[in-house]
């Protein structure tokens, strides 16, 4: 904070006071130390936000301009700037006679995830983040379990469905981030092929792909090893060129 006991005048004033001067206002000259205090003080903000934004144009490799920071600076930087956010969330029981598929990847398991579709938790719960970002509904909506057609859809051939409408309205990903919970198997041995092939159902660099996986302390329908659910986040931009 300002470096001084002293306290401006508050509402417009105040701000008059620290941006243009205490005379006139009738505060005290001996005050005049904590306007200036202020004004360093957010002089150093306003400078750093500006070192910070323009560090961000280059990458950590060998300062080439990262066309993503230089196209959201040329379109006036955070401020204005339309992104959207979207959350998705997908549960399936595991059952026996299923293959256990996530993120588009045949793991090793006795049990499969039972559902209509292949039961990918993983590109179901990114492709509802996706739709929930773009206000296009959910999943649910666009291929339910009740329709006969979409039994056994493959969840890379659902995400690519909900990427087209996506692309439609103008928008595209940024990054994706999901946390996989389940008891068992242990994912890790995995982990890396599904970053892979989530980053390229969804047309991004791996760096802006995460994925982490966590088990359920025993606790609940995914600590007893019933289940399988993920949640996932996804960042949108717009998809027109600036």
């Amino acid at each position: 904070m300002c470096r001084n006991a002293a306290s401006p005048p508050w509402g417009p004033a105040g701000f008059a006071w620290v941006l243009g001067g205490a005379d006139g206002l009738g505060v005290p000259p001996e005050s005049a130390r904590l306007r200036n205090d202020c004004e360093w003080f957010c002089g150093r903000v306003v400078l750093r936000g500006m070192a910070t934004s323009w560090r961000r144009r280059y990458d950590h490799a060998g300062g080439r301009e990262d066309e993503r920071a230089v196209r959201l600076a040329r379109s006036g930087g955070t401020w204005g700037h339309p992104l959207r956010v979207g959350i998705g969330h997908d549960t399936h029981r595991l059952a026996e006679g299923r293959p256990l598929i996530l993120a588009g990847v045949r793991i090793e398991h006795p049990r499969g995830l039972l559902g209509h579709s292949d039961a990918d938790v993983v590109l179901h719960a990114v492709a509802d983040a996706l739709l929930g970002a773009a206000g296009l509904g959910d999943i649910g909506e666009l291929f339910p379990d009740t329709d006969p057609q979409w039994s056994g859809l493959d969840g890379g051939t659902l995400l690519g469905g909900v990427m087209g409408r996506v692309a439609e309205a103008r928008w595209r990903p940024v990054n994706c981030d999901v946390v996989i919970h389940a008891q068992e198997p242990k994912l890790l041995p995995y982990k890396a092929s599904m970053r892979t092939n989530l980053a390229a159902l969804l047309g991004l660099p791996e760096s802006d792909v995460n994925i982490k996986a966590k088990t359920g302390e025993h606790v609940g329908p995914v600590g007893r090893a019933e289940a399988i659910a993920c949640e996932a986040v996804v960042l949108l931009e717009p998809a027109a060129p600036v």
